[in-house]
């Protein structure tokens, strides 16, 4: 279940998930996102934007999860994904596969 409040997803069963985020920067030197899974980092992306143009990236990882774990992902220095109106080009989608 997604927590709005926090950005954080329990995993409520035992299985097999995709995860998948994109994010979009035009402003610093470099933006990072990363996937963490109980505090384990994952995966991440990365953008390079230059001279005010904008710049896409994103991740996705299929993963073995048991129920409870937890899952996020972080941007840059300014932590969890989660209504931050400066992320507004952001996405954070996940999906049990079986």
């Amino acid at each position: 279940m997604y927590n709005v409040h926090t950005g954080i997803v329990t995993i409520p069963v035992t299985g097999t998930y995709i995860f998948s985020f994109q994010f979009e920067d035009w402003v610093s030197g470099q933006m990072i996102a990363r996937l963490f899974v109980d505090g384990d980092h994952i995966v991440d992306g990365v953008v390079f934007p230059a001279d005010g143009r904008s710049e896409q990236a994103g991740n996705t990882a299929i993963l073995v999860l048991r129920q409870g774990q937890s899952v996020w992902v972080e941007m840059g220095d300014s932590g969890r994904l989660y209504g931050d109106p400066k992320y507004y080009l952001t996405s954070f989608t996940g999906a049990l596969l079986q």
